[in-house]
């Protein structure tokens, strides 16, 4: 069934792609909304990168996911202007702005990370972007702005207006990666989660280094 752009539709009711593509020959960045990546410079990353919602947008990235059905209908039009590849998740019982742009993809809550290329796992945007590169093949995957702490900010990019949340959930989200990280490790993928001054609710998970070493110019 075809629809119009922009027409709502039910996530019962989408028409379901894959991920395509393969990006094992170089690193691959997934850029989280975290605070810590206030002030870097994306323009320094020599690599596949993908964001998670709008950290897409601001950062510019080879490819945008997004499990957050907010998102997907709150900034449609956003949605519609960015360039790259577009990877949706949409859970069950919600409904979505259709956008001809976007491939989209069965969403699970439970398990661990999808290697079926028409599914992806997740409870967050920024674990699901993970399963994505995943998913494109990587063999080494570094994480930024995951910070999945509470502070007093919640977004390097300013938020979104619709969003009333405290951050309750990053302590569950951050928890999710534990089932995720034994999978990882057997499928032999490396991971490496770079963070600001304040470290990141991911560091008893995998191996941590400074944003620095990416950006010498890092202000934080």
């Amino acid at each position: 069934m075809l629809y119009s752009t922009s027409e709502r539709v039910s996530s019962e009711l989408l028409p379901y792609g894959e991920v395509k593509g393969d990006w094992s020959d170089r690193d691959v960045y997934v850029i989280g909304a975290g605070p810590s990546l206030e002030g870097f410079n994306f323009g320094v990353l020599d690599g596949y990168t993908i964001g998670a919602n709008r950290s897409a947008v601001v950062a510019k990235t080879d490819a945008m996911f997004s499990l957050d059905w907010k998102y997907c209908v709150e900034a449609h039009e956003e949605i519609l202007e960015y360039p790259g590849e577009i990877y949706m998740a949409i859970m069950t019982k919600h409904e979505t702005k259709f956008n001809p742009k976007v491939t989209y993809l069965k969403a699970h809550r439970e398990g661990s990370m999808s290697t079926n290329p028409a599914e992806v796992i997740g409870l967050n945007s920024g674990y699901g972007a993970v399963n994505i590169a995943i998913l494109k093949g990587a063999k080494k995957i570094n994480l930024l702005g995951l910070d999945m702490k509470l502070g007093a900010k919640k977004h390097f990019h300013g938020g979104y207006e619709w969003d009333k949340s405290k951050g309750a959930s990053y302590n569950a989200w951050a928890r999710r990666f534990k089932n995720a990280k034994d999978k990882i490790d057997e499928l032999g993928i490396e991971i490496t989660n770079y963070v600001g001054p304040n470290g990141s609710g991911l560091d008893v998970y995998f191996k941590s280094k400074s944003l620095k070493e990416l950006d010498p110019e890092y202000p934080q």
